[in-house]
């Protein structure tokens, strides 16, 4: 069977948004295996406390829903600035049909109160 979703397309599963970066086909229905990109759910104590990394996961088609929006611009753990501060990513949600970073600053690395939550326009490499 073909692949409903293609290479590189995103896909929602769990309350997590995912992009495509393999196809399986199997007699019992296709399998995808996917990479974490974004949450539609709010961040967790345990999530801010860990660093989020991208994991694998193997899905069958029938579970996938298709995801018609834009790739999130920034990963999890990148290093980015928001104004003069040097942050690194904690956590992406979409919300209201935008990209939510937290971000932790590199100084405050640990401490709770060394975040922000910003929109993607407001980061920058």
């Amino acid at each position: 069977m073909l692949p409903h979703y293609p290479i590189g397309s995103l896909v929602t599963y769990n309350d997590e948004i995912h992009e495509v970066v393999s196809f399986k086909p199997s007699p019992d229905g296709n399998k995808y295996t996917l990479e974490i990109r974004a949450f539609l759910r709010n961040m967790s104590q345990e999530e801010w406390e860990d660093q989020i990394v991208y994991f694998r996961i193997e899905v069958n088609e029938s579970d996938l829903q298709e995801f018609k929006y834009k790739k999130p611009k920034f990963s999890f753990a990148d290093r980015v600035k928001l104004g003069d501060n040097k942050c690194v990513v904690k956590f992406i949600k979409f919300e209201n049909y935008n990209y939510k970073y937290e971000v932790m600053s590199e100084s405050y690395w640990g401490k709770v109160n060394g975040g922000w939550r910003a929109e993607e326009d407001y980061l920058s490499k």
